[in-house]
């Protein structure tokens, strides 16, 4: 992961690193590409406290406290109005270097179990017919690589550098770009698999399929590979000077490249994704609404024929209709308005939006904070490095956070979970009923199946 520490910041870094001073050790949690991308800046020299750079785009926190603060005769003076308050932003860094340390591994663990039970889940039940499985279990994939990355990163806290050696350096710093690249794409393709499946129903059929699922997952990881593949050759372990500690950082003859590569991926990683999430799922989620508020005026009593026929006609209204685009023909629009495939669709479409939404809600407020930095011409207020390491613990969260999101909104998730582990129980039950018994081949051919979870 590059860090750009050093006597000044350099402003070509690509990924952060979190140091915070301690009495037994200086802890320096190299949390890697925490935000998927990095904005460049130009070199801005350093003033106020020893060991705190200033300005650039890193928001890495890096204090070693010395015995004396000595202030160098051409260090800029702060207005009041800029003065910081050295011992609370000490006491905070401690808080948030704890919390690190603690929550970090703790992430990894459960997260990249819950990663793995999706994606055992997604291809292991009815699921799998699901095109949208196929997203879900690349995002699964690529985010417990990701956390890899972060676990290793971490054991230098306890001393084992294994992140610093060259191979390491260069793979998991490529890698982790990779996953990040691969993980906001993903959901992407999601997004707008769903957007067709809701606002054009009868084109969900040819368009959102598990062929073109896996055409697309192909083609991203090719993208990203090629995309990322020059950060293998910009990371390497460097001696920072202000740290007084070998980190995996930018190659020196390499930073004015990585600075225009910085501007590509956060074009790539964050403009243009998260416009098209935040667009799609809204058109989406009011489609969506619109349906759900047609079905809830269904209350009349099957007893007036006319009235329910009316108000079925009314409930077959395309989304293209909802949003004043044309009409389609009513046989056509009642295949995916009166049929159960279009409430699961429905249902799954709920849970993907969710899934999304929380995303963007656990992304936004890192890119916010590292724009806010880049902008800034003067960096007084040491506050805000605190403030982007909390959004970065966010960030982090993401990749390990979905299982929870699919059990709580994906009613098909949850079944697909039971309907795994009854088969599996079921399965050893008829093992131990073979095994105990006489019986023929012909009537072991005939015994009972475990039942499979419908998706609907």
């Amino acid at each position: 992961m590059f860090s750009a520490v050093g006597d000044h910041l350099s402003g070509t870094a690509l990924r952060e690193d979190y140091g915070y001073g301690r009495s037994s050790q200086q802890m320096l949690l190299l949390t890697g590409r925490q935000n998927g991308s990095t904005l460049g800046d130009a070199d801005v020299p350093s003033a106020g406290l020893p060991g705190l750079p200033l300005g650039g785009n890193d928001s890495s926190v890096h204090y070693q406290p010395p015995p004396t603060v000595h202030h160098p005769a051409d260090a800029v003076t702060l207005s009041p109005a800029q003065e910081f308050d050295q011992q609370t932003f000490v006491y905070y860094a401690e808080v948030l270097s704890v919390i690190n340390f603690y929550y970090v591994p703790a992430l990894v663990l459960f997260g990249s179990i819950g990663n793995v039970l999706s994606v055992l889940v997604f291809f292991k039940t009815k699921l799998r017919k699901l095109s949208s499985s196929y997203y879900l279990a690349a995002l699964g994939l690529s985010d417990t690589f990701y956390l890899i990355g972060q676990f290793v990163a971490w054991l230098n806290l306890v001393d084992l550098k294994i992140y610093i050696q060259e191979i390491c350096c260069r793979f998991f710093t490529f890698s982790s770009s990779l996953c990040c690249f691969l993980s906001v794409w993903f959901v992407v393709a999601f997004t707008v698999e769903r957007f067709i499946a809701v606002l054009y129903p009868l084109k969900r059929q040819t368009m959102c399929t598990v062929r073109r699922a896996k055409i697309v997952i192909f083609a991203l990881t090719i993208a990203g590979i090629f995309i990322s593949l020059p950060i293998f050759f910009f990371a390497s372990p460097q001696f920072s000077a202000s740290m007084n500690d070998t980190i995996c950082d930018i190659v020196q003859e390499y930073k004015d490249q990585a600075a225009m590569f910085n501007f590509l991926d956060f074009i790539l990683v964050f403009v243009v994704p998260f416009t098209i999430i935040v667009v799609l799922n809204t058109i989406t989620a009011l489609t969506v609404w619109k349906f759900a508020s047609i079905r809830r005026t269904m209350t009349i009593p099957r007893s007036y024929g006319t009235n329910v026929r009316e108000s079925r006609r009314q409930l077959n209204i395309s989304s293209s209709q909802l949003f004043g685009n044309g009409t389609v023909p009513v046989q056509q629009i009642q295949l995916y308005s009166r049929s159960r495939v279009a409430n699961s669709q429905i249902k799954v479409t709920k849970m993907l939006l969710i899934v999304s939404t929380v995303f963007v809600c656990l992304n936004l407020p890192s890119y916010i904070v590292r724009v806010k930095i880049y902008l800034e011409t003067e960096h007084t207020n040491m506050n805000i490095y605190l403030v982007q390491n909390c959004c970065q613990l966010f960030f982090m969260t993401n990749f390990g956070i979905n299982f929870i999101l699919y059990c709580v909104s994906g009613q098909n998730f949850r079944k697909a979970i039971f309907g795994m582990f009854q088969k599996r129980s079921q399965r050893q039950i008829n093992l131990e009923h073979t095994s105990g018994t006489q019986v023929t081949g012909n009537a072991n051919k005939y015994s009972p199946k475990p039942r499979e979870t419908s998706l609907y």
